[in-house]
């Protein structure tokens, strides 16, 4: 139980805060917020891009674009558990370095696609 009380502080220091860590029973299901607020924008521009004389097929790029960025996210919540049990060295710290700069390149992203 300690081990996992220290598992959700490190995820909450280092976790991007638009991503929420939920404990449902005895699991705990990270649910990104982004990702409905993130679906519904790009929808949105979808349809608009259809009025001005776009397929259907043609809009469908940018479903996919946001199906890679949010499976990117969702991989890099991973990331933080991977660190708080990686043993500490060389290659450690620079993990831990590089692990906030694609997170703020992924908000990044996320913020230009809504």
């Amino acid at each position: 139980m300690v081990g996992q009380a220290k598992l959700k502080v490190h995820i909450s220091k280092s976790h991007d805060s638009r991503d929420i860590l939920m404990s449902a029973g005895d699991k705990s299901v990270c649910v990104c917020v982004w990702n409905v607020q993130l679906y519904a924008a790009v929808k949105e521009r979808m349809d608009e891009m259809q009025l001005h004389n776009m397929s259907w097929i043609e809009v469908q790029f940018l479903k996919k674009a946001v199906d890679v960025l949010c499976q990117c996210r969702q991989t890099l919540m991973y990331t933080y558990v991977f660190a708080f049990y990686l043993r500490k060295n060389n290659q450690s710290i620079i993990f831990e370095v590089c692990a906030p700069r694609l997170c703020v390149r992924g908000f990044v992203l996320t913020c230009s696609c809504a």
